[in-house]
């Protein structure tokens, strides 16, 4: 590569990008360039104008820039130049070879008065370090260019070798960047003019949800006074699953060729990603990315153009960047989702080994051009609400187990954690990026044994100050769960087999002092089901053909409700926190499928057997327009609008109330009248079957005689002789 460090023949490039001040880059024949410089590049017609520029490449091709040549004075200048003519002659034909080479200053003796090589001096004669080439024609040059570029001259010289055409190229080039203007791209979404929010329009507020039964797939309407109500459905509509987008706009379903996304009030296809055998899809918070995982191994792929992962823009559906999978372990389950996004779509993550790579949206270029290097990372996390990353890493020979807290895109370490005999970490972000919790399972002194405590970062305070909660060994802790919009957390933990407790703790405030709350005891619970809303909560006893639900009031700290769900295997609260869902899904379980909508004090409102029933997700709702105020108000003001919507409530069901009795008396009705032209039939036939019977009254049942008779049939007559007993002859004894 030219090193362009000295800036004199660099400036006159810049200056006059004709080059007809350099004298070795002029055409090789009087005639052709030097005639042509000279006439005003507005006079010539265009077929000149192109013969000038291709003349002046054609030159210019045939011409090298070597650099990285000795400074010398003037009295050494002509050995140099000597020397230069002997290595350059043996590669390829020079244009003008003269024996004589003369003083190297551009005046040898030769055919035509200019040397081959030339060697730019300053004021005092000194030489600038590089010099000019020139040979007879183009492909000369190039076939010297590779055998002298990198060429040892002397002990402290190598040549940098390269085309003058390359060269006033590159002088070309604007010394500030002016990016070219991006290409306009089509923004699916607008132009099929697709409202993504018109089922928030519904006037009764209804949820919506999917539910997967057989080849079925159904977009169905939730009301607690109504019936459940098919929005959309259709058979095959997906080869194996669905999945809602973050903010409900998108519903995604799975297809050999790649994966389709559906929305508006008809159910349209928006977009379809091209990418065969998909089988996991990711979407990005605010539904602006879409990533998809097809599974391919790792020595399957190509790392060229790799084909395992791709990222995709959902408006445009265009492909940004495509990555090579993870090493696939039999053992062990894939770490899904593989890359994580930042709360606001302006990172997305992905754990390597030793590092952590942050890419930088939407060019999924690396954050400053480079991964963070964390030897032994085994898990991170994004903050739900700022760009926080926190990672773990292990002990490892003498170093202890550290959690560590960084801001991007500063990477600055805002707090970190020292941690021993450390066994597992998971990391727990409360929803609103206040706290941090770090469920830590640690090995006992003898480390026979594992015990687990709770390190609590609270992330918004002043030098992010960390509390502890800990539990003794005989404590098996088995799950923790933070409550939405709120500061309280639970957790399940018992000291003796087939019996626990669920203890509820308070941070109090963003910089305030941990409190545990309340207690429950006796408990076989082993899952926490928070509500969106907070406050009320779920413990739920998940195993083998159990199915309880115990329906908590954390403020009250009271029981609102308990229900029984035979076989459940899953358990999910629609997004306004109003109503639970137990399922018992035919993956784990092939008998008693289907679904329970509960409310949230444990009132089941209904239950719908579907044979092989596979998935129900709650269609998610964005977030709300109303801003803390504005949600303050409402709450304020919320008992007149609970009076006028139960009032509504009521109306509807007395509605359908009299519309059930009325439709009942009417089939009682409709039934009556039958009967009534039957026997009116009946009567006016009285005389035709008298008549038919030899004057009989068919109506009057003294006029029949019964005979019945007995009728026997022998079927068959078998004979059996015991052959156990003793048969009797004229010598037994007793005769």
């Amino acid at each position: 590569m030219l090193m362009v460090h000295r800036r004199r023949p660099v400036e006159s490039c810049r200056t006059e990008p004709e080059v007809a001040t350099v004298p070795s880059l002029v055409a090789p024949t009087a005639a052709t360039m030097t005639d042509v410089e000279v006439l005003p590049a507005m006079d010539l017609a265009p077929e000149l104008e192109s013969f000038r520029k291709n003349a002046r490449h054609n030159a210019t091709s045939s011409v090298l820039v070597v650099d990285g040549l000795p400074v010398v004075s003037a009295e050494k200048a002509d050995k140099l130049l000597a020397a230069l003519s002997k290595i350059f002659a043996k590669v390829g034909q020079l244009r003008y070879p003269s024996e004589d080479v003369g003083d190297g200053s551009g005046a040898a003796d030769g055919s035509s008065g200019r040397p081959p090589i030339v060697i730019p001096r300053d004021e005092a004669g000194s030489t600038l370090g590089f010099a000019l080439v020139e040979y007879v024609d183009a492909e000369q040059a190039a076939i010297a260019a590779v055998a002298t570029n990198r060429f040892q001259f002397g002990r402290s010289n190598t040549f940098d070798v390269m085309n003058a055409a390359d060269v006033l190229r590159i002088c070309s080039v604007a010394d500030e960047f002016t990016p070219p203007p991006e290409p306009p791209v089509a923004n699916i979404v607008a132009e099929k003019r697709i409202n993504l929010k018109g089922w928030l329009l519904e006037p009764r507020g209804r949820e919506q949800f999917a539910v997967r039964h057989g080849l079925e797939t159904d977009v169905m309407w939730h009301d607690p006074v109504l019936p459940i109500e098919k929005d959309y459905g259709r058979a095959h509509w997906t080869d194996s699953y669905v999945v809602w987008s973050p903010l409900g706009s998108y519903l995604t379903t799975f297809h050999l060729q790649g994966v389709a996304l559906w929305g508006g009030t008809k159910w349209e296809k928006i977009v379809r990603f091209a990418h065969p055998n998909v089988k996991l899809v990711d979407y990005s918070p605010n539904e602006k990315y879409l990533v998809t995982y097809n599974g391919l191994e790792p020595e399957r792929d190509d790392p060229a153009d790799p084909k395992a992962v791709i990222v995709w823009e959902i408006a445009t559906g265009m492909k940004l960047r495509s990555f090579v999978g993870p090493p696939i372990m039999p053992d062990e389950p894939l770490p899904w989702p593989l890359f994580r996004w930042s709360y606001d779509d302006g990172y997305v993550a992905r754990m390597g080994k030793d590092l952590i790579s942050v890419y930088e949206m939407p060019s999924v270029g690396l954050l400053d051009k480079k991964s963070i290097k964390v030897p032994g990372v085994r898990d991170f996390a994004w903050s739900p609400t700022d760009n926080y990353l926190v990672y773990w890493t292990p002990e490892h020979d003498e170093a202890p187990a550290r959690v560590c807290l960084m801001e991007l895109p500063s990477r600055e370490e805002l707090r970190q954690k020292a941690l021993y005999a450390v066994a597992d970490i998971k990391l727990h972000w409360q929803q609103e990026g206040n706290f941090l919790c770090c469920k830590i399972d640690r090995f006992t002194k003898s480390r026979k044994g594992q015990f687990t405590n709770f390190e609590l970062f609270r992330v918004r305070a002043k030098n992010i100050p960390i509390e502890i909660v800990e539990y003794k060994e005989k404590d098996d802790v088995q799950a923790f769960a933070w409550e939405p919009k709120g500061v309280r957390f639970a957790v399940i933990h018992r000291d003796t087999p087939g019996s626990g407790s669920v203890s509820f703790f308070s941070m109090e405030a963003v910089s305030g002092t941990l409190k545990p709350l309340f207690t429950v005891e006796g408990k076989t619970c082993n899952q926490l089901h928070w509500s969106p809303q907070g406050n009320f909560i779920v413990l739920a006893t998940l195993a083998a053909q159990a199915g309880a639900l115990e329906f908590y009031n954390a403020n009250d700290q009271e029981l609102l409700g308990t229900g029984e769900h035979y076989m459940c295997t899953d358990l999910a609260w629609d997004p306004t926190g109003r109503f639970l869902t137990s399922s018992v899904s035919f993956w784990r379980n092939k008998m008693e499928n289907g679904f329970s909508i509960w409310t949230f004090n444990g009132k089941e409102l209904t239950h719908e057997s579907r044979d092989e029933l596979y998935q129900f997700v709650w269609r998610p709702r964005p977030k709300s327009l109303l801003d803390a105020a504005a949600q303050k108000k409402v709450k304020k003001e919320l008992r007149s609008y609970r009076d006028r919507y139960e009032k509504e409530d009521d109306e509807l069901r007395a509605s359908r109330a009299s519309r059930k009795a009325a439709g009942r008396k009417a089939l009682r009705d409709a039934w009556q009248a039958y009967l009534d032209e039957c026997e009116a039939r009946r009567a006016e036939e009285a005389a035709l079957r008298r008549e038919a019977r030899g004057g009989i009254e068919s109506d009057n049942e003294d006029d029949y005689e019964v005979i019945q008779e007995d009728v026997t049939d022998v079927i068959d007559i078998q004979q059996e002789v015991d052959t156990s007993r003793k048969m009797l002859d004229s010598e037994d004894e007793r005769d």
